[in-house]
């Protein structure tokens, strides 16, 4: 698959190439299957509960990068690349999100793969409408941050992350994780983030899990 080749400069350390993925100017079906996995990966509960399965997630993310869905969009992808394989990607978007699981749905019924609409709704009304709040707007919202298993511990992620601040000009930035991810904890406070509040984190059965919202003023 061809992507149109934008003006935005990769930045390329030692064999990695970190850059917004809409500059690599061939994107594979391997490439897109290492995305869906690398997304299905960085969450342990609310993407099984979407999908089912990390299979059905492999088969059904590829398809949305392609749909025009508003959260699950090449736009929205920051890369860590090497040798033309993806190790790592940042999924982001800026200001107000408006998603709906139609399309999700409409992906899966294409591909035979039957999805628990229920758990997807509830998805929508009470985990991803909170990124439609007017306080979302003017922020850079990253949703999901991850590198391959094989990578951690080898400062791809710190590196990708600062790349990825970098290219957003150092913009105000949120995002949410888990209080007892505390490798990811201490990451982001490494950049400057700060936690603004702690809740519990939606699960499809309800069990408790602690969640914080961390803030970056700008200026990285």
């Amino acid at each position: 698959m061809e992507l149109t080749k934008k003006n935005e400069k990769e930045n390329r350390i030692g064999d990695f190439r970190f850059l917004p993925v809409t500059v690599l100017p061939v994107l594979t079906q391997i490439n897109k299957k290492e995305l869906a996995g690398l997304i299905y990966d960085t969450d342990p509960y609310i993407y099984p509960a979407m999908f089912g399965s990390r299979e059905n997630a492999l088969r059904i993310l590829p398809l949305l990068f392609d749909s025009g869905d508003s959260m699950f969009a090449y736009d929205n992808i920051f890369v860590a690349e090497k040798e033309g394989h993806i190790l790592g990607m940042v999924l982001w978007y800026f200001g107000r999100l408006y998603w709906s699981c139609k399309t999700v749905l409409d992906v899966a019924g294409r591909l035979g793969v039957v999805l628990d609409e229920r758990i997807l709704r509830l998805t929508e009304t009470g985990y991803v409408s909170d990124y439609a709040s007017v306080a979302k707007e003017g922020v850079l919202n990253i949703i999901n941050v991850c590198v391959a298993k094989d990578q951690r511990g080898k400062g791809t992620g710190r590196q990708m992350l600062q790349e990825f601040l970098c290219w957003q000009r150092n913009r105000p930035a949120e995002l949410c994780v888990l209080k007892d991810n505390h490798v990811a904890v201490g990451l982001y406070e490494s950049f400057g983030f700060t936690i603004i509040s702690e809740y519990n984190g939606f699960t499809i059965d309800g069990s408790a899990v602690r969640a914080a919202a961390m803030r970056l003023q700008g200026g990285v």
